[in-house]
């Protein structure tokens, strides 16, 4: 019976790998939360997309005290974004951005892009509703475009463009404008077409700060903050690109607050149940399925040390397609992993 599962599963993860062939129309999006930060990711191809090998992939994070353990890679698509990041709700208690006297960004990450590709700081307000980018780098489009432009200020150290841009959002019985303030450093850190190691420390109540001397209206309550890249290729798919983020940490003051406080993503303590593989808390197929690509020596089947330990199944010292047998039974309720 054991081989039998085996058998399935590698088949599944055969089949799972294949799964880059050419689509007409794809859309899938997930956001995980876990002790107040998140990953979430979307990608959109539109139905009648002039492009024939479009593909996107994505690895769910290891949680460890040195990485987030994200990554996506996206080829030849409409458009997606993908993003790690924090809920504000305990920074801020549903105030504006002036209830802080600090809050920022600081990441390790990898980005590339060959087309419509940017990356940098994104999050939303509410009460009124809006959304705000901070982009620190961009493959052949530097967005907004120019339009709304508000003026140039420095921040940290880097000097950054203002704008401000509207468009219109439809609903069942009326039209709603829906605002976006961008902040965009001068100085780009990406090169188009290579794979570009970027690094930095993102002052958001800083730009905040300039923005509303901007004369704009931030008088939101914060909901989120966090570290994206974003790829629009367009009818024509003609956008590919890839993000790992290596780390990264929010740090912010409350203006009550004696000191102040940096959190990283995901960075809780690592699962330690038995059999689950990639640390996030949950025993189930993907854990057997990234242990049999371990096992077929999957180059991007990483495992942390944790997880490692987790999948450890049988305790015989190796990871293999046993212990995946063992997780795909404990699943099904035939073995019980924790005894």
């Amino acid at each position: 019976m054991k081989k039998r599962l085996a058998a399935v599963l590698l088949a599944a993860v055969t089949v799972s790998s294949a799964l880059t062939r050419p689509v007409s129309a794809e859309k899938a999006d997930e956001k995980r939360e876990r002790n107040g930060s998140f990953y979430s990711y979307s990608f959109e191809q539109l139905e009648n997309a002039e492009v024939l090998n479009s593909s996107f992939e994505f690895s769910h994070p290891v949680y460890s005290a040195d990485t987030g353990g994200f990554s996506c890679k996206w080829d030849k698509i409409f458009n997606t974004i993908a993003e790690v990041g924090w809920d504000m709700s305990e920074a801020v208690a549903d105030e504006t951005y002036r209830a802080l006297d600090k809050l920022e960004v600081t990441y390790d990450a990898d980005f590339y892009t060959d087309g419509n590709g940017f990356f940098g700081v994104h999050g939303q307000t509410q009460s009124p509703a809006a959304e705000y980018y901070i982009v620190e780098g961009w493959g052949n489009w530097r967005p907004p475009s120019g339009q709304g432009f508000r003026g140039t200020v420095t921040v940290n150290g880097a000097a950054y463009d203002l704008y401000r841009t509207v468009r219109e959002v439809n609903s069942v019985d009326h039209n709603t404008e829906y605002v976006t303030y961008w902040c965009v450093r001068q100085e780009n850190s990406v090169t188009e077409g290579v794979q570009n190691r970027v690094t930095g420390t993102v002052d958001i109540y800083g730009i905040f700060s300039e923005w509303e001397k901007a004369g704009l209206n931030m008088s939101g309550k914060i909901v989120s903050c966090g570290l994206f890249a974003e790829g629009f290729g367009g009818s024509k798919g003609e956008s590919s690109g890839s993000f790992t983020v290596h780390s990264a940490s929010r740090t912010w003051k409350s203006a009550l607050a004696d000191q102040a406080v940096t959190d990283w993503f995901l960075t809780d303590t690592p699962s330690a149940a038995a059999g689950d593989a990639n640390c996030d808390g949950v025993v189930d197929v993907s854990d057997a399925v990234l242990v049999m690509r371990y096992a077929v020596a999957d180059r991007e089947a990483v495992i942390s040390e944790q997880g490692l330990k987790n999948a450890d199944t049988d305790k015989n010292g190796n990871t293999d397609s046993d212990d995946a047998t063992n997780i795909l039974l404990h699943i099904a309720k035939k073995i019980d992993l924790t005894k």
